[in-house]
């Protein structure tokens, strides 16, 4: 079905409750009770339900319900429940439930749960649980739990409990357990 109306063009196959206004295109497959696009939008939604996409946003998101875009964002949400992004973000999350991001931040989250990204970090979070990252950190956590970063330190921890690394410091602990990291060292525990 082609219509066009008030500047309007409209694609819709097989989908029910479609809504579209001035100077938009849609394009919805398989979707139900979406709304579609305020002033000068694009939305692509395929397999998605209860779908809202805000003003000057471009949104892709397959097999997603819940989620929610607002101003001047691009999100991919996949397979997720309860995204919310906030104002200049890119966000990728895959396979995540209860994901926040704050503002100015680059977050990819991969099969984890309550992961919390603060303010100007780049955090990959694979496999892990209740990992906090603070202000200018790069955190790479893997298979881990509890693990806490502080200021300015790069931390690889792998099948280790208990690690604890301070300010200006590099540590490599492997297979350890209750290993502590002062302040201008670099310790390898094996």
């Amino acid at each position: 079905m082609l219509a066009q109306t008030h500047s309007c063009l409209v694609q819709t196959q097989p989908c029910a409750s479609t809504s579209m206004q001035k100077h938009k295109q849609a394009q919805t497959q398989a979707c139900a009770n979406t709304s579609l696009l305020r002033k000068h939008k694009l939305a692509q939604t395929q397999s998605c339900a209860n779908t809202t996409l805000h003003k000057h946003n471009p949104a892709q998101t397959p097999p997603c319900a819940n989620t929610s875009m607002r101003k001047d964002k691009l999100a991919q949400t996949q397979a997720c429940t309860n995204t919310s992004m906030g104002k200049h973000k890119l966000v990728q999350t895959q396979a995540c439930a209860n994901t926040s991001m704050g503002k100015h931040k680059h977050a990819q989250t991969q099969p984890c749960a309550n992961t919390t990204l603060r303010k100007h970090n780049p955090a990959q979070t694979q496999a892990c649980e209740n990992t906090s990252m603070r202000k200018h950190k790069l955190a790479q956590t893997l298979v881990w739990a509890n693990t806490s970063m502080r200021k300015h330190n790069p931390a690889q921890t792998q099948p280790c409990a208990n690690t604890t690394l301070r300010k200006h410091k590099h540590a490599q602990t492997q297979a350890c357990a209750d290993t502590t990291l002062r302040k201008h060292k670099l310790g390898q525990t094996q």
